[in-house]
C-alpha cells in the first residue's frame, strides 16, 4: 500500500507541476492581454465552467472510480455504464447552459456574456466523458496512466487559449481553445483506457444513486468555491474588482493544485480500505496529510504577507496592485478549506456523501448570506471577511464530522513547531525592506530554505525517511504520528 501510494505520489505530483505551469501561463498571458475587466469576464466564465465540470460532471466519474476501486473485476462494466450514465447528464447539461445563457447572463449583470456561456458550454459533453475515463484509471489505481492524460489535458488547454488570444481572438478564441482542449482530453484518455477488463455484474442504480449524491455535493461546494467571484460581479460596485479577485484566486488555486495529488489517491485506498474494515490506514494517511498541508501553506502565507504586492506586480501587472491586500488573508483561509477538502475525501470515500451534502449546504447558505451583507458595504474586503470566518467554520465543521466516524491523532507538537519556524520568516522582512521585486522574491526564496532547516533542526522533518525514498523522487518526508 505504502509503495502503491509513493508511485502515485510521484506520478501525479509530476503531473501537478505540469498544470501548475499551465494554468499560471494561461491566467497570467489572459490577465496582462486582456486587462481587469476582460479578464473579469473570461474569469467568471471559468467559474460557471467550473461549477458544472467539478460538480455535476464529477458525481459518475468519482462513482466510477469508489466501485472499480472496491472491485476491480467489474472495471470494465463499470465503465461502460458510467459512460451511458454520464453522457445523458453531459448532454443534458450543454442543452441547459446553452439554452439559459441568455438568462444567466442577464442575472450576472452582463448580457455580452450570453455568447461565451453558450460557446463554453459546447465542452461539456466532452469534458463529462472524459472524467469517467479518467476515474476509472484511478480505481485501478494506473496512476502513472491518469498523469499522462491529465498533463495532456493541461498542456492542450493552455496552448489552445494562448493560441487563439495572441492571434487576436479575444475572448471568443480563448473559449475556442477551451472546446478543443475537451476533445483533445476525450481522445486521449479513451485510448489509454481500452485495456480496462472485467465483465462482472455491476448494479447501474446503485452506480447513479451514489453518484447523484457526489454530484449534488460537488455541485454544492462549487458554488461554494465560486460563489465570492459571481456575488461580486452581481453585487460589487466596482468593475474592476471581479478582475483582481480573479487573479488572486488563481494564486488560491494553485495551493489547491498541489494538494489535488493527495486528495485523488486518498479517495480510492479510503474506498478500499473502508471495504474491509481497515479504517487504521486511512487514518494514517489522513494525519500526515494534515501536517503536510500546514507544512507547505503556512511559510507561503507569511510570505506573501510582505511580498502580495510585488508579487502581483510582476506577474500580472500594475493594473492588478490594488487587490495585493487580499492575498495572504485569502491564502490563510485556503490553508483551512485545504483541510476541510482532505477531512472531505475520507467522508464521501467512505459512503457518507449524504453527509458531506448536509454539511456543505449549510457552510453554503452561510456563505452566502455573508456576502449578501457584506459585499455591498465593503466590496472584495466584503469577500475577504466572509472567507475567513466560513474556512474556520468549515474546517471545524468537517473536524466534528470525521471525529465521530474515525479516531485521528493529529501531531500538534509538529505543526506547532511549523507555525513558529513560518512566524520566524517575517524577520527578514520586517529588518530589510527590498528596492525590487525581484529582490522581495530572491529573499523570500533564501527565507524558504531557512525554514526548512529549522524544520530538519528541530525534527519535523524526518531526513532518514527521505533518504529512504526510493530513486522515484524527491518528496518532503514528515514525522510519523
Amino acid at each position: 500500500m505504502s509503495d502503491t501510494v509513493t508511485r502515485g505520489s510521484v506520478y501525479l505530483g509530476a503531473q501537478q507541476i505540469v498544470a501548475l505551469l499551465s494554468m499560471v501561463a494561461v491566467h497570467t498571458c489572459a490577465a496582462r492581454y486582456l486587462g481587469p475587466v476582460a479578464y473579469g469576464h473570461f474569469a467568471v466564465v471559468l467559474a460557471l465552467l467550473s461549477i458544472l465540470t467539478l460538480s455535476l460532471l464529477v458525481g459518475i466519474p468519482n462513482a466510477v472510480s469508489k466501485f472499480t476501486a472496491e472491485d476491480r473485476g467489474s472495471a470494465g462494466t463499470i465503465l461502460r455504464k458510467g459512460l451511458l450514465v454520464q453522457s445523458g447528464i453531459a448532454l443534458g447539461l450543454c442543452g441547459l447552459l446553452y439554452l439559459a445563457a441568455s438568462s444567466l447572463a442577464e442575472f450576472l449583470g452582463n448580457p455580452n456574456l450570453a455568447p461565451l456561456i453558450q460557446f463554453a458550454s459546447l465542452s461539456l459533453p466532452c469534458t463529462g466523458l472524459a472524467y469517467v475515463y479518467i476515474h476509472s484509471l484511478n480505481g485501478i489505481r494506473a496512476f502513472a496512466k491518469q498523469a499522462v492524460v491529465l498533463a495532456a489535458s493541461n498542456v492542450f488547454k493552455a496552448i489552445g487559449i494562448l493560441a487563439f488570444l495572441f492571434f487576436g481572438f479575444g475572448l471568443e478564441g480563448a473559449v475556442l481553445g477551451i472546446v478543443c482542449a475537451a476533445v483533445v482530453t476525450l481522445l486521449v484518455s479513451a485510448t489509454f483506457c481500452r485495456g480496462v477488463e472485467g465483465r462482472q455484474r455491476c448494479e447501474t442504480r446503485k452506480l447513479t444513486i451514489f453518484g447523484a449524491q457526489l454530484a449534488i455535493t460537488y455541485l454544492t461546494v462549487e458554488i461554494w468555491n465560486q460563489s465570492d467571484l459571481l456575488m461580486l460581479q452581481i453585487l460589487g460596485t466596482q468593475s474592476e474588482d471581479v478582475g483582481l479577485l480573479g487573479v488572486v484566486n488563481t494564486l488560491r488555486s494553485i495551493l489547491d493544485t498541489i494538494f489535488l495529488p493527495l486528495f485523488t489517491m486518498l479517495f480510492p485506498i479510503a474506498s478500499q480500505c473502508l471495504a474491509v474494515g481497515d479504517a487504521s490506514v486511512v487514518a494514517h494517511y489522513m494525519q500526515k496529510g494534515v501536517t503536510y498541508v500546514f507544512l507547505l501553506v503556512s511559510p507561503l502565507v507569511v510570505i506573501t504577507f510582505f511580498i502580495g504586492q510585488d508579487i502581483l506586480g510582476m506577474v500580472y501587472g500594475s493594473e492588478y496592485l490594488t487587490g495585493a491586500f487580499a492575498v495572504a488573508p485569502l491564502l490563510m483561509s485556503t490553508l483551512f478549506y485545504i483541510l476541510y477538502e482532505l477531512l472531505d475525501t475520507f467522508i464521501c470515500g467512505s459512503g457518507n456523501a449524504f453527509l458531506s451534502l448536509r454539511i456543505a449546504a449549510s457552510l453554503l447558505l452561510t456563505h452566502i448570506g455573508l456576502n449578501w451583507f457584506l459585499i455591498p458595504r465593503y466590496g472584495i474586503q466584503g469577500v475577504v471577511i466572509t472567507n475567513i470566518v466560513m474556512s474556520l467554520l468549515a474546517t471545524l465543521a468537517m473536524w466534528i464530522a470525521v471525529k465521530r466516524l474515525l479516531t485521528l491523532r493529529i501531531d500538534w507538537l509538529s505543526i506547532g513547531k511549523i507555525i513558529i519556524c513560518s512566524l520566524g520568516l517575517s524577520t527578514p522582512f520586517l529588518l530589510w525592506q527590498a528596492e525590487t521585486g525581484l529582490g522581495s522574491v530572491l529573499m523570500a526564496v533564501v527565507c524558504l530554505g531557512g525554514y526548512l532547516c529549522l524544520l530538519v533542526t528541530w525534527n519535523v522533518i524526518d531526513t532518514e525517511a527521505i533518504s529512504r525514498m526510493k530513486t522515484m523522487g524527491k518528496y518532503v518526508a514528515y514525522r510519523e504520528v
